[in-house]
């Protein structure tokens, strides 16, 4: 079933032209702003809103304090998409529980696949059903990761300040373990390596270095935990 999206922005222009790219993925209703998004709730509810931050009346941060507050609509994920580029205005986006924070104008292939990432995790939530062990994947999980941790601690450990190749190597890397981390169900680690691989991307160098190494921790003991189901599989026969 085709995923629907709700794109809220009071500037008319980026809204079509936002909505132009995005329809033809996904089923996309224009929004020109808060009042009418919840107007839009009361009928039916998205599978992801992408919303604007700087809006008359309601802004994002109002807008998505009330999402989070209403319990049929605090589910549903909220990437911001947004002119303003300053960290304090991010971090704060995702303290109040936004998914993401994108930074426009943003690449077509950017934009779809955050969004993508954003939606796929999203399913891992909302299906109980889904293993969080797929052990026809161990293996290709546990070799690919452990080659992802080497390369970026090998960026990690450089004495000099990052070059764009070394940022280039860690986002590359970050990538290869979301996608990892995706098919094996560990959606809130791939979550913290979404985020992680947008530092990389916005050579944001104080947060690759100070959350990197809690974020491979985790991943670590995830690594060890398939390995250890594995083991357990094998004593069975």
């Amino acid at each position: 079933m085709q995923k629907t999206i709700f794109i809220v922005d009071d500037t008319i222009s980026n809204l079509y032209a936002t909505k132009a790219v995005l329809e033809k993925h996904y089923s996309v209703l224009a929004i020109p702003s808060a009042e009418k998004l919840f107007l839009a709730l009361s009928k039916r509810a998205p599978d992801l809103i992408l919303l604007d931050l700087e809006m008359p009346e309601a802004d994002g941060f109002e807008t998505i304090r009330l999402l989070k507050a209403n319990k049929i609509y605090s589910d549903i994920p909220v990437i911001f998409y947004s002119s303003l580029a300053d960290s304090e205005t991010e971090t704060k986006s995702l303290e109040l529980g936004a998914f993401d924070y994108i930074v426009k104008p943003c690449s077509t292939p950017l934009l779809l696949e955050r969004i993508k990432k954003c939606l796929t995790i999203q399913e891992l939530i909302r299906d109980p059903s889904e293993p969080r062990i797929r052990s026809k994947n161990a293996e290709t999980f546990v070799n690919g990761t452990q080659r992802n941790i080497d390369r970026i601690k090998d960026v990690l450990v450089k004495d000099a300040p990052y070059d764009e190749a070394d940022l280039l190597m860690y986002t590359i890397n970050m990538d290869a373990i979301i996608n990892a981390l995706i098919s094996m169900g560990e959606w809130e680690l791939s979550l913290f390596a979404a985020k992680l691989q947008k530092a990389g991307q916005e050579k944001n160098t104080t947060m690759i270095l100070e959350r990197t190494p809690e974020f491979l921790d985790g991943l670590l003991a995830v690594s060890n935990e398939v390995v250890q189901n594995v083991l357990t599989e094998q004593t069975k026969f």
